[in-house]
Order: C-alpha cells, then structure tokens, then sequence
C-alpha cells in the first residue's frame, strides 16, 4: 500500500468539505458566511483550527502533525470536525484522534521493545569505567560501558589510565570500574566500585592522585610533616635533633623519592635530580613540564644550582622502606 501524505488527505478533505481560501491569510481556509474562524494549514508539518479573538488568533485544538494522518478516513473525519465546530461555535466533541491498525501496532511495539533493549545495552546495568571527576560530591564521569564481566571492564580502565599518565594530563583522576544499576545510578555516585588505578576491590584512592599537578604546595607540605629525624642517618640525625641545622637538612634523598612515587613517577613525566651543594649531594624532582620540586631546599644557605644538575634514578625501582613510611604519614595528613 502507497504511503499516506497527511498534508495532500487534509487537503482533498478540505476540498470536499465546503471549506473555501481565506484571502486574509496564505493556506487559511473558513466557512461562507461565518467570521471569526478558520482552518490554517500553516506551515509544511501542521494545521489548526483557529478561533479570532480581539488583537490575536488563538487555537482550539492542539495542531495536527501531518505525518499523524495515515488514512483518508481519518482525514475526512477530522475535517468533518472541524466544519462541524465552526458551525457550532464550541468544539463538535472530542477531536477525533488516530487509531493504529493491527499491523502499525505491531510495529510500534516492536520498534519500542527494540529502543528499550538498545538503551539497555548502551546505559543499563553492567561495570562502568568511570572518572571520579568530582568524587567529593559523589559525581563521577561513565566514559566506557557498560561492560558485562569485570575482566573487560578493567582492561579497558587499565588502558586508560596509561593513556592519561603518557598523555601528562594536568588532572591525573582516578580511574575507576563501577558496577551499577544503569550509567545514571553510576554517574550519581550510586554502585560498587571494583578497581581504582590498578587495585582491585574498591581500593582508597590515594590523595595525590586527585590533585592539581601545578599546586605543588599541599604535596610539599605533607610530605615535610612526615620527615622527622628517625628517618635519617648519621650525622644528620644528632644535628637535626641537636636543632643545629634545618629540620629539613639529610632528607631530600627520601623527600624527592617519596613525592616520585606520589605523583607517578617516570610514567607520568617525573625524573629524579642530584646536585653537588654546599658540600653536599642533594635530590629533588624534575616535573613533566620542566618545573623543579624541591621539598627540602631550606636546609641551604644559598639557591641551589638547578641548572648543573643531572639526571639519577633512585637506588630501588620500589619505594624504600624510608619512603613508604613517608608516604603513608603523607597520605594520612592531607
């Protein structure tokens, strides 16, 4: 069967219903004799009837969308309508509405159940990569998803978040796997987390990992409180208690080497420093972007020389005992 075009039915039915060209207005149409009313084609997609009113025209029935008349008949009925509500002056009873054959049921049905299963499949239940945005405020960001077993669900985290430390975002967020309901629940802060930067489990995410490469002050800060003499060797232990020198004197090695491992290290662009100074080595950090992180620069007299420095890797690819102990105190500070 041809395809209905509501627009040419509306206008075959106007045609055969008494309906003549309002002059006044372009594709209006009204009734010999009665003023006030008219039926308006108005533009490609609908037409309505119209009820004039002092200073505006004011519609008395919701438009009628020409792709809606899928019939002559319905066509014809509502037009009858309309005559039928000019001549009365009130709406002739209920507008006629469309009614769907079996098959056009069908296939509404159908198209239904298959919108609701592919909406299933893009925002339903299942595990979600997400980034903990502004996890403070239990909002994150489902990026990826949703997945139907864990083990693809982290793979693709861990894919990822190596691309965000390569790429040197300037956020380094938390990359998370969430199983939830649908990818609102998730994105509301609502689910399970499973997986956090390569921990399984709903591992805590460390601070450093929510902060703002360019900030170095609270990292310094944590970290400074968490130096104290017992992590250091003679002689610089009996000075620093004997308060003959900078709290900060003998703990950059340890300092640069914790902070390394806070904020990533090699693979999100930090390279360990050492200088001679004052008669002494020292360490501190190289940033992606060229910056220097000295934590422990006030036990000098004088700047330190950053441009002499070179390039030395940590004497340990994994934190040090030292280091760890820094890095706890650290995280349990800020």
């Amino acid at each position: 069967m041809a395809k209905i075009d509501g627009k040419t039915e509306i206008l075959r039915a106007v045609d055969a219903s008494g309906l003549q060209r309002d002059p006044r207005a372009k594709q209006a149409y009204k009734l010999p004799g009665i003023d006030g009313w008219r039926l308006d084609l108005g533009g490609a997609r609908t037409a309505r009837l119209e009820r004039h009113y002092v200073g505006a025209w004011r519609g008395y029935s919701e438009p009628l969308y020409y792709g809606q008349v899928r019939s002559t008949e319905f066509a014809k009925r509502w037009v009858d309508w309309v005559v039928g509500t000019i001549r009365a002056g009130k709406p002739a009873g209920p507008e006629p509405t469309y009614v769907p054959t079996a098959k056009e049921a069908r296939t509404k049905a159908a198209r239904e159940q298959q919108r609701k299963a592919e909406e299933e499949a893009k925002n339903g239940p299942g595990y979600y990569v997400t980034n903990a945005a502004l996890s403070g405020l239990g909002v994150r960001v489902a990026n990826h998803g949703p997945y139907r077993t864990l083990d693809e669900a982290i793979d693709k985290a861990a894919e990822s978040y190596r691309e965000y430390l390569q790429q040197r975002f300037q956020y380094l967020l938390p990359v998370e796997v969430v199983h939830g309901a649908s990818r609102r629940a998730v994105e509301s802060g609502k689910g399970y987390t499973w997986w956090i930067n390569g921990k399984r489990k709903g591992a805590p995410v460390h601070p450093s990992q929510m902060r703002l490469f360019a900030d170095m002050k609270p990292l310094k800060t944590a970290i400074r409180k968490a130096l104290t003499p017992d992590l250091l060797h003679e002689p610089y232990r009996s000075r620093v208690v004997s308060k003959r020198c900078d709290p900060m004197t003998g703990h950059c090695y340890v300092a640069s080497e914790a902070a390394y491992h806070m904020l990533g290290g090699k693979a999100a662009g930090w390279t360990p420093m050492f200088v001679q100074h004052e008669g002494s080595p020292h360490w501190y950090l190289r940033g992606p972007k060229g910056e220097v992180l000295d934590i422990t620069s006030s036990q000098f007299r004088s700047p330190v020389p950053y441009a002499k420095a070179t390039a030395k890797g940590f004497l340990t690819r994994e934190p040090s005992a030292r280091a760890r102990t820094v890095i706890e105190r650290a995280g349990a500070r800020r």
